[in-house]
């Protein structure tokens, strides 16, 4: 879960791109980071995407995620959901992070944020499957990155990005 600090590197990170920019969550859990994003600066974004599976035993999946029942995860889809009534600019997308990929042409985002599959195999094709989605000056970005319960993420951002990406607490990103 994305804290409010971490939240906060989000929000800079929106506020140096147009004042209406699109931005996508991929892997959104409770929709506490959408939802404070969308109350604090919600009036810069024009599109917010949320996109999760809403579902447990995905191998990609962290323990937390795969210890959930069936029911939890619907609670947890149906509360998203609730908060396009509040947020005209909130799409909530149940599927997988590569087919909700398919949805958008190239250079469609201002800001993507990963905190979806948080293994190596899962991170290795995120990262390149939503970099070209990006626009040119805009922003990729992740959640987790030096948490020692996720090793693979720092070590799929550096192996792909060559130590070029920035390291704001767990939050890391990269300009286009």
């Amino acid at each position: 879960m994305t804290t409010r600090e971490e939240s906060n590197t989000l929000i800079d990170l929106i506020r140096k791109q147009h004042q209406f920019c699109k931005v996508a969550e991929i892997g959104v859990w409770k929709s506490r980071n959408l939802k404070w994003l969308l109350r604090k600066y919600g009036s810069h974004i024009s599109e917010f995407w949320g996109i999760d599976t809403f579902e447990a035993n995905i191998p990609s999946s962290s323990g937390r995620e795969n210890r959930q029942s069936p029911e939890f995860w619907e609670e947890v889809y149906l509360h998203a959901c609730k908060l396009m009534r509040y947020f005209p600019q909130l799409h909530i997308v149940k599927t997988t992070s590569l087919k909700a990929s398919k949805l958008f042409d190239e250079e469609y985002f201002d800001l993507v944020y990963l905190d979806a599959g948080h293994r190596y195999e899962s991170i290795i094709e995120d990262i390149p499957t939503w970099f070209p989605i990006v626009k040119k000056d805009g922003f990729l970005a992740g959640h987790d990155y030096k948490k020692s319960w996720h090793p693979d993420i720092e070590k799929a951002v550096n192996e792909i990005f060559g130590g070029r990406a920035t390291v704001i607490d767990t939050i890391w990103f990269i300009q286009k």
